[in-house]
C-alpha cells in the first residue's frame, strides 16, 4: 500500500478476577462479545464500530482520530491500516465490527474482527497516483486502442490512475459518473512512480474501501488462545447473492458466510460456513461450499505462493466463533459430515493432439474419506471433431489425501486435418466406495498440436 501505514492499537477492558486461567479468558471472551453485541448494533455502512476495547491511539491517512469507548464510530475511509490486541488473561482483547460499501447499489459487507489482527486496507483508490494528460486523450473502456472511447480528456487534465495493465502500457481509472477507464501510459505523466501500482485485468473488480485488504492473525503467543480465536468474520449482504473481495491478493466471490485467517510464512485459511464461495488464486479457481476450507500457503512477504488445496471443515473449526455478531443468523454445524464427494477445481489443461493421455488434476474433497472407486466422464460439447465419454474405475490419487486432494483425469485427443480445437466440454462425475455419488462437475480442456 503507498504512503503511510497507521495503526490502530485496541485494548479492552479489565474481567473480573477469575482463579482458573482458563476460565478467566473464557470470562474476557463472553463480557467483551456481549459487551460489542450491544454496542456495534448501530453500526452503518461504510463505519468501523469499537466492540470492546481502550484505544491508546489512532491515525487515518489524513486525521488523527481515536476510540474512547465501545460503540463510537468511525469512517472507514479514514483508516489505512489498524491493529487489534490479542487476548491476555490480564484483560486485553480487540472487537470491531466493520460495514464496507460494495457496488454500484452500495450494499454492505460486515466484518467481525477478531483479537490478534492487523489489517491494511488495499481498496482501488488506497494505491492511486495522479497523472497529467500530455494532450488531448482518450479514456477507452479497456487496456488496448481497440476498445471503445468513452471519454476525450483535454490537455492538462489531471487525473488519479489506481492500476495498470501487465505490461504498463495502460493505466486504470475512475470517470465522475464511475465507469472504469483505461488511459495509454505515454499520453501522461506520471507524478509518481508507475511500479507502485497493482496489475491487474480489463475486468479486475474495483475494489472499495477495506473490501480489498491485506492481513494477518494470531501472531502473538498468549495464554488466552485456546479461550478465543483471532481472524475475521465476513458475511455477505444478501445470502444466495454474490459479493465479492479481495484478502492478501486472493480474489474472492461468496454467497453468505466465511471466517478468515492468515499467518505470514504459513497459510491464508478461508473457511466456507454457509453457502458458498469461488476463491481464485493462482490462476486456479476453487469451487467451495459450506462445510469446507481453502488452505493456501503464503510467503513471509505475505501473499500466496503454491497451489490450494480444498479440505472438509471439523466441528472444532466452527466451534466458539461469535456468530450472533452478525447481521444474518446461520448454522454451520449443519453442513458438516455430508459424506457426498465433490469435485471442487480442475487445474488448467492442454492436451497434445495423438501424445497419449494427459494428466489433468481435479481437485476434490470426501468428508468421510471413503475411497473414490470411479470417475465418470461425459462428453458434452467441442466445436468440432469426434468425441465419446469414458470411465476410470480406479482414479489415481496424485496429491492430498482420501479427504481432500487431486485426482488424475487422463484425456486424449486427437485434431485430425484442425490445428487447435476448444474448449472440450465434458461433465464429470465421483462414485465412492459406499456409492455417493458427486454433484455433476463441468471441465473442459484444449486439444493442441505438439
Amino acid at each position: 500500500m503507498k504512503g503511510i501505514f497507521f495503526s490502530l492499537l485496541l485494548f479492552v477492558f479489565a474481567s473480573p478476577v477469575i482463579t482458573a486461567q482458563d476460565n478467566s479468558c473464557a470470562a474476557l471472551r463472553d463480557e467483551a462479545l456481549a459487551t460489542a453485541l450491544q454496542s456495534c448494533a448501530g453500526v452503518g455502512p461504510n463505519e468501523i464500530c469499537l466492540g470492546h476495547m481502550d484505544v491508546a491511539s489512532m491515525m487515518s491517512c489524513e486525521t488523527a482520530m481515536a476510540f474512547e469507548s465501545p460503540g463510537d464510530i468511525i469512517p472507514i475511509n479514514a483508516v489505512c491500516a489498524m491493529r487489534l490486541g490479542a487476548m491476555q488473561p490480564a484483560g486485553t482483547w480487540g472487537v470491531a465490527v466493520m460495514r464496507p460499501v460494495i457496488g454500484e447499489a452500495n450494499d454492505t459487507l460486515t466484518y467481525v474482527l477478531l483479537g490478534d489482527v492487523e489489517i491494511q486496507n488495499t481498496g482501488s483508490a488506497a494505491s492511486q497516483i495522479r497523472v497529467w494528460a500530455n494532450a488531448d486523450t482518450d479514456i477507452r473502456s479497456g487496456p488496448g486502442s481497440s476498445y471503445e472511447s468513452l471519454v476525450t480528456v483535454a490537455a492538462g487534465t489531471v487525473l488519479n490512475v489506481n492500476a495498470c495493465n501487465c505490461t504498463q502500457n495502460w493505466l486504470r481509472t475512475v470517470l465522475e459518473d464511475g465507469r472504469v477507464g483505461w488511459i495509454l501510459t505515454r499520453s501522461v505523466t506520471v507524478f509518481e512512480s508507475v511500479e507502485a501500482l497493482p496489475v491487474v485485468k480489463g475486468d479486475t473488480p474495483i475494489y472499495g474501501a477495506m473490501q480489498a485488504f491485506n492481513f494477518s492473525s494470531g501472531q502473538a503467543q498468549t495464554p488466552c488462545a485456546e479461550a478465543a480465536l483471532s481472524g475475521i468474520l465476513m458475511q455477505a449482504p444478501t445470502a444466495g447473492t454474490d459479493a465479492q473481495a479481495q484478502i492478501n491478493g486472493v480474489q474472492v466471490v461468496f454467497t453468505s458466510t466465511l471466517f478468515t485467517q492468515a499467518q505470514p510464512g504459513g497459510s491464508l485459511t478461508i473457511r466456507v460456513l454457509d453457502g458458498s464461495a469461488r476463491v481464485t488464486a493462482d490462476n486456479f479457481t476453487a469451487l467451495v461450499s459450506a462445510g469446507a476450507e481453502v488452505v493456501i500457503p503464503l510467503a513471509d512477504t505475505n501473499v500466496p505462493e503454491g497451489l490450494m488445496r480444498v479440505q472438509p471443515l471439523h466441528e472444532a473449526d466452527v466451534a466458539d466463533l461469535p456468530l450472533a455478531l452478525l447481521p444474518r443468523a446461520i448454522s454451520p454445524l449443519e453442513f458438516l459430515n455430508d459424506p457426498v464427494p465433490q469435485i471442487v477445481g480442475l487445474e488448467t489443461c492442454s492436451v497434445i493432439s495423438n501424445r497419449g493421455a494427459a494428466t489433468c488434476p481435479l481437485h476434490f474433497i470426501n468428508p468421510d474419506g471413503d475411497p473414490i472407486t470411479r470417475m465418470d466422464i461425459i462428453f458434452d460439447e467441442a466445436p468440432q471433431g469426434e468425441w465419446s465419454g469414458s470411465v476410470d474405475e480406479a482414479p489415481e490419487l496424485i496429491g492430498g489425501d482420501l479427504f481432500g486432494g487431486q485426482l488424475a483425469w487422463k484425456p486424449t485427443c486427437s485434431l485430425g486435418g484442425a490445428n487447435f480445437i476448444g474448449p472440450v466440454k465434458w461433465v464429470i462425475t465421483l462414485i465412492d466406495s459406499t456409492g455417493h455419488v458427486s454433484p455433476p462437475f463441468e471441465a473442459t480442456f484444449n486439444c493442441v498440436d505438439g
